[in-house]
């Protein structure tokens, strides 16, 4: 049974981290400098609307990443839900690369500013553009892409929890190719996301991939045959594969029930 004395303790920590936030917010609402930065991002936002053609739309980035660099001494990012809004549906595969490229320098300065407390706070903000990216992105763009996950999300630490399964769906396209460009790079990169959230919650959200993401099996499959963990009779399986042995064995066989991997 758990101490109750720990309850209130752990209930204080996030309080204070709640009323932190308030305060933190609060004292930017007051700031006549914030106030102004609002008020030109708010003026940026107002353009998209206006937009017609492809040029119009890294016009409006440009001046979005010029204003927000015009206020680096701010930690947040005022509107931040428009903000992340737009970026993603800059990211759209009908808009051309050079739209892309411009949209991810952005998100690039952007992370940069809130740091990984602040992309931790707001994943549900800055990912929607960035984790389906690559399955269509063009290979010039692939770099910088692959760059924020590695700088940015990678530095989240246990704060990638919460969205283990989407950022391995999102790097899963890189593997689509074996001797494509970016698989190593992609591999690595997996490799370390499995290190920093372990190797049995990675592999669970592998299994859960398996059994709920038929057009990612190939490459989830592709990733497992190089680096599934060899096993013994001695060893715990559940510390290696997971707790939830029954759900590795229903995602393979989902796989080999799937005519498109065999």
């Amino acid at each position: 049974m758990a101490d109750p004395k720990s309850r209130p303790s752990e209930f204080s920590r996030v309080a204070t981290k709640v009323l932190d936030r308030v305060n933190a917010s609060n004292a930017l609402s007051g700031d006549t400098k914030f106030k102004k930065y609002t008020q030109q991002v708010d003026k940026c936002l107002a353009t998209f609307d206006s937009i017609h053609e492809w040029a119009d739309f890294i016009a409006f980035l440009t001046k979005l990443l010029k204003t927000l660099q015009s206020f680096m001494q701010f930690k947040e990012i005022p509107q931040k839900l428009w903000v992340g809004k737009r970026l993603a549906q800059c990211m759209n595969p009908a808009l051309p690369t050079g739209v892309h490229q411009r949209a991810l320098d952005v998100y690039s300065h952007i992370l940069a500013v809130i740091g990984p407390e602040g992309l931790k706070r707001d994943l549900q903000i800055w990912s929607p553009g960035l984790f389906p990216f690559l399955a269509y992105s063009a290979t010039s763009v692939r770099p910088a892409l692959l760059n924020i996950y590695d700088t940015h999300y990678l530095a989240l630490k246990g704060g990638l929890h919460p969205v283990t399964k989407a950022f391995i769906l999102a790097l899963l396209p890189g593997l689509e190719e074996e001797n494509g460009e970016f698989f190593d790079k992609v591999m690595s990169i997996l490799d370390k996301v499995s290190e920093t959230v372990t190797q049995a919650f990675f592999l669970q959200n592998v299994w859960l991939v398996l059994l709920t993401s038929p057009a990612a099996r190939g490459t989830a499959l592709a990733y497992l045959s190089r680096r599934f963990p060899k096993l013994n009779d001695q060893a715990d399986v559940t510390s290696i594969v997971g707790r939830d042995v029954g759900l590795m064995v229903r995602a393979f066989a989902a796989s080999l029930e799937d005519d498109d991997n065999l």
